[in-house]
């Protein structure tokens, strides 16, 4: 009994300390802050709301194991200004955060990707509507290039730059909680008013030139969700990127222009230019 035992425990810790040396923790973090600046207002309330927004975003790869599985957080934040009727120069509009958590596991074609993600949505000293929250759970599949800067990195710092490095994509389809098979108050986890039930993402975004330290891409982002009541919403987004890297930072010059159907932040025929920083 006692050899027994011993040789069950030889075992665990031998199994124990090789997960313990496969297991990599913050392997990859990266960041990034932008600004843009709006044009093309299809109407009077279109030109006061929107004038220019900032975003922050973190890519946090918290731990990894064997490099094939690792798990995420990605938080983000979104501060809108518009045109203040008082003469302010800088005047907040709303503000929205996001708290997108997941797991990833590395296959040969992709990465497959299960998580949750968190967003809320707030007006800045008015009135225009009560705060927006959901959760969400999200699957789908992605590139490995597809997050942070591992697009420009691929690119620029590859010796043998082939179709697969040039292009990035991502599919995914949520699913947004509402009672959880009745084990949680709605209220508790999203918006009374959010109509959202199901949505579906592609995103794609391709380099059509580069040199040096240089990129020039194209992107898209095709979102197409159904209400409860089977209402439909989406949202089309076409865009250009310049991007130049020094050394570890890349810094982008972006042109975007929107396409909206009932979705309930429409930025319905706008053309934003901005600039961006990553690390």
């Amino acid at each position: 009994m006692g050899q027994r035992f011993r040789l069950i425990m030889l075992f665990l810790s031998g199994g124990f300390t090789g997960i313990q040396g496969s297991i990599e923790f913050v392997p990859e973090a990266d960041l990034s802050v932008d600004l843009g600046y709006y044009f093309f207002h299809k109407s009077k309330a279109f030109r006061q709301l929107y004038m220019f927004e900032s975003q922050w975003d973190a890519y946090l790869t918290l731990f990894s194991v064997n490099k094939k599985f690792s798990f995420h957080f990605d938080p983000k934040i979104i501060a809108g200004q518009s045109r203040s009727k008082y003469g302010l120069v800088f005047h907040p509009e709303d503000i929205s955060y996001g708290l997108i958590t997941y797991g990833k596991y590395k296959t040969k074609y992709g990465s497959c990707i299960l998580g949750l993600d968190h967003s809320c949505f707030h007006c800045v000293d008015t009135l225009r509507h009560l705060p927006y929250y959901w959760n969400k759970l999200m699957a789908g599949a992605r590139s490995e290039n597809f997050r942070g800067t591992a697009f420009i990195s691929g690119i620029l710092d590859g010796t043998d730059v082939s179709i697969k490095n040039r292009i990035a994509w991502s599919f995914m389809w949520s699913w947004y909680i509402r009672e959880f098979f009745n084990i949680v108050e709605k209220a508790k986890i999203m918006t009374p008013d959010v109509d959202n039930y199901h949505d579906f993402e592609f995103r794609v975004k391709g380099a059509v030139y580069f040199r040096k330290n240089f990129v020039l891409s194209v992107n898209g982002l095709t979102l197409l969700g159904v209400g409860i009541n089977g209402d439909f919403y989406g949202r089309q987004v076409l865009g250009l990127d310049a991007d130049f890297k020094y050394r570890d930072f890349i810094t982008s010059v972006y042109m975007v222009y929107y396409f909206d159907k009932n979705w309930f932040d429409s930025r319905d025929r706008l053309f934003e230019i901005g600039v961006k920083f990553e690390k």
